[in-house]
C-alpha cells in the first residue's frame, strides 16, 4: 500500500519529465529478451524518490487496471520476510514473499520496491533481493526500485550477483 503521503502524486509533478517515464514504462511492460525490465530511481533523500514511484504507479493503474501492482517499503518488506520465514508461513497463498516471487494476485503486475538499500544489507536481506531480482527478469516482470545508493556503488553495496541485474 502506498503511504498516504503519496497517493496523490502524480506523473506530470515527479520532477521527471513524464513523457520519459511513461515511455520507460512502457518499454518494461514489453518483455523481449536482453531488453529492461525495471526503472530505478536514485539520489540522495528527499530528493523525490518515492514521489517519482508512486506516481508511476498510479499512473500505471490507471492506464491499465489489468497491471495490478505492488509497493512495498523494503524495510518493511524484509521485517515481513524475516516474520514469515521463522514461521514457515512464506509459502502461504498472499504471504509477502509469495507476491514477490510467485507474482500471487500480480498475474505479471508491477512491483515497487521504495528504499532498497536504506540500511546495510544482511545476507539474509541479499539472498531474498537477488531471489526477487533474478525472478522478475527471469520472467521479464516489471518492477521499480528506489534507492540513495549510487548506480556506481551497487556492486559494492549490494554484491556482483544483484548489481549486475539492476
Amino acid at each position: 500500500m502506498v503511504p498516504e503521503r503519496f497517493r496523490g502524486a502524480d506523473i506530470t509533478d515527479a520532477g521527471i519529465p513524464a513523457q520519459e517515464i511513461q515511455s520507460a514504462v512502457m518499454d518494461v511492460f514489453q518483455p523481449k529478451p536482453n531488453g529492461k525490465i525495471g526503472i530505478i530511481f536514485t539520489g540522495k533523500s528527499g530528493c523525490g524518490k518515492t514521489y517519482a514511484a508512486a506516481a508511476t504507479m498510479k499512473w500505471v493503474a490507471e492506464k491499465d487496471p489489468e497491471k495490478v501492482v505492488y509497493f512495498g517499503l523494503y524495510p518493511r518488506v524484509v521485517q515481513e520476510l524475516r516474520s514469515e520465514f521463522s514461521e514457515g508461513t512464506y509459502d502461504d497463498l498472499g504471504s509477502t514473499w509469495d507476491i514477490l516471487l510467485n507474482d500471487s494476485g500480480l498475474a505479471g503486475g508491477l512491483i515497487v520496491l521504495d528504499d532498497v538499500g536504506s540500511s546495510k544489507p544482511s545476507d539474509f536481506e541479499l539472498e531474498k533481493l537477488f531471489m526477487v531480482i533474478d525472478h522478475r527478469s527471469n520472467e521479464y516482470l516489471p518492477i521499480i526500485i528506489t534507492t540513495n545508493v549510487p548506480t556506481d556503488k551497487f556492486e559494492e553495496f549490494f554484491g556482483h550477483r544483484i548489481s549486475s541485474r539492476l
